[in-house]
């Protein structure tokens, strides 16, 4: 859990305290914006930001991207690794007949899954399992209809897309998020492996703006709450990242 995520102690209380039991008291538990907006939301996430996520604002480049899978009938979406189950539980929701299956190799990432889709009663269409290799995945997608791979698995990704030994990846979408500060290369390896089936967008994060902030309040205090709202959703990324959207050219 992030220092600025963990609960007032009730010692000395700080405007960046005050700002963040305000949000709790506004939120209630449920995503305040985004592709997810309203969805009920466990207490805490795994190994990520938790306000982000809470606030809508995580990965907000891709919002129209998820939005746009959103609108696309898949039979079968593959969440690996799926932390606390923000995209998994998320998908569920905007997609009433998919199947989803998340992969996620810690326990308590399991366990927050299950309860997520619990609290948005999605728990009949989400199956929950451990640590996905390509084996798993393949069988994942192998005569599932429509597939949407969506992945962040901290380098696993050089390994899990690859045709060769998950040849069902040749005809599943992919939303992909590159790590290369741990793969070398890994960008140009997977580009290489789909470029003659997948047509490939690539969405960068940027830094977060005063603006980003979702919930209403006047520009006077925007502009002088704006270092603690641009900490609360902060996402720990310490420089710029990548994503890559595979879209199956058949």
């Amino acid at each position: 859990m992030f220092v600025r995520e963990k609960i007032f102690n009730g010692n000395s209380i700080t405007p960046f305290q005050l700002t963040l039991n305000q949000i709790n008291q506004m939120l209630q538990g449920h995503v305040k914006s985004g592709p997810f907006v309203n969805m009920k939301y466990v207490s805490e996430s795994i190994e990520s930001a938790h306000y982000p996520k809470l606030l809508g604002t995580y990965e907000l480049e891709l919002h129209p991207v998820i939005e746009e899978l959103c609108n696309t009938n898949f039979d079968t979406i593959v969440n690996v690794g799926a932390g606390e189950g923000y995209y998994s539980a998320g998908f569920a929701l905007r997609n009433n007949h998919a199947q989803i299956l998340a992969f996620e190799p810690r326990s308590k990432g399991r366990q927050l899954i299950k309860e997520m889709a619990q609290l948005n009663g999605v728990s009949e269409r989400v199956t929950i399992h451990g640590l996905c290799d390509a084996p798993a995945l393949e069988e994942s997608l192998y005569n599932q209809g429509k597939c949407l791979v969506f992945m962040d698995c901290e380098g696993g990704e050089a390994i899990l897309l690859d045709p060769r030994i998950c040849p069902s990846l040749k005809t599943a979408t992919i939303v992909v998020e590159l790590h290369p500060f741990l793969v070398s290369g890994v960008g140009e390896i997977i580009e290489s492996r789909f470029q003659n089936t997948h047509s490939i967008t690539q969405v960068w994060t940027r830094p977060r703006t005063e603006m980003d902030f979702p919930i209403q309040i006047s520009q006077l205090r925007r502009t002088v709450l704006k270092k603690h709202l641009l900490n609360i959703m902060f996402e720990n990324r310490q420089e710029l990242m990548r994503f890559f959207y595979l879209k199956p050219n058949q």
